[in-house]
């Protein structure tokens, strides 16, 4: 298994279950039908827009791909917490090719992948800027309480890491950064891009420091099943498209594009207090009890 390397950093720069739907969201018609797989959740590698349209950092490459194999692209959806549902239909080869694999990672196992990874999907932490100075190293992790989103999608690699900090899982972003705003933990270990938009979401990105250097660098490919009558074929143009210098740095250039179409979207959101209100008003009530005791 190849390893990541792991960087020690110093910090920072202030800066949703089950099985969703197959859906009939296609090209025009052509000559192959080809069935791309992708996350419904997991933004910037797979998500819904507004409009209920699927996008990814790939899109252009699957269009071109499309357009230049007369192929009907049908695509297949999936929460990012559904990794047997995928595994399952990779095997089967219910999908042809699948959006956002890890190398050497057993929910990917069935699919021949498309090297090299032309990006990555950087594992940072998030802490509130008050506690920046507390984690320098590796090391200080481990005397402080850590969280994760459950569903996130780390390779095995970074999963076998993270055992060593005895991250606790929560089940919804929302909880997560409550209870980072409320110190019940300390920080949260997420990958970059899917914690800034979780947090984008719910107007706390400014609120928030995410580290200046990365945890770890996890490659992100694009997949065909092993099984697909079509594999050749795809292997073959998306080979292509990812030695075409244009493409790749459009590809790159997407993710910020789709951050800053976030931030857009939510600009207006007022972010929660996530309880706070409660602690402030009882501190105002203990002074006024202080106050009267004076009296």
């Amino acid at each position: 298994m190849k390893k990541a390397l792991l960087t020690i950093f110093i910090f920072f720069a202030v800066i949703t279950t089950g099985w969703l739907f197959a859906t009939s969201q296609s090209s025009a018609s052509g000559s192959v039908t080809i069935t791309i797989g992708g996350y419904n959740n997991y933004a910037p590698f797979g998500y819904m827009d507004e409009n209920d349209k699927w996008k990814t950092v790939f899109q252009k490459v699957f269009e071109n791909m499309a357009a230049e194999i007369d192929a009907n692209i049908v695509y297949k959806f999936y929460d990012i917490k559904d990794t047997d549902i995928i595994a399952r239909d990779i095997r089967e080869a219910k999908v042809d090719l699948f959006v956002g694999a890890y190398n050497q990672t057993e929910e990917f196992e069935n699919l021949y992948l498309i090297f090299p990874a032309i990006v990555s999907n950087p594992v940072a932490l998030f802490v509130l800027p008050s506690q920046i100075s507390e984690i320098k190293s590796l090391e200080d992790m481990k005397k402080l309480r850590g969280a994760r989103y459950s569903g996130e999608v780390f390779n095995d690699f970074v999963e076998n890491k993270l055992q060593t900090y005895n991250l606790e899982r929560i089940d919804s972003a929302y909880d997560m950064f409550e209870k980072l705003f409320t110190k019940k933990i300390d920080y949260i270990l997420s990958g970059y891009y899917f914690g800034m938009i979780e947090a984008v979401k719910i107007g706390i990105n400014h609120q928030i420091a995410a580290s200046k250097q990365t945890l770890l660098n996890i490659p992100v490919f694009v997949g065909i099943t092993q099984m697909s009558p079509y594999r050749d074929l795809i292997a073959r143009h998306v080979n292509r498209y990812f030695q075409d210098e244009k493409v790749v740095a459009d590809i790159k250039d997407n993710f910020r594009a789709i951050l800053e179409d976030f931030e857009n979207k939510y600009a207006g959101v007022v972010p929660p207090t996530f309880g706070l209100e409660k602690e402030v008003a009882a501190d105002k009530n203990k002074v006024e009890e202080v106050s009267a005791l004076k009296e």
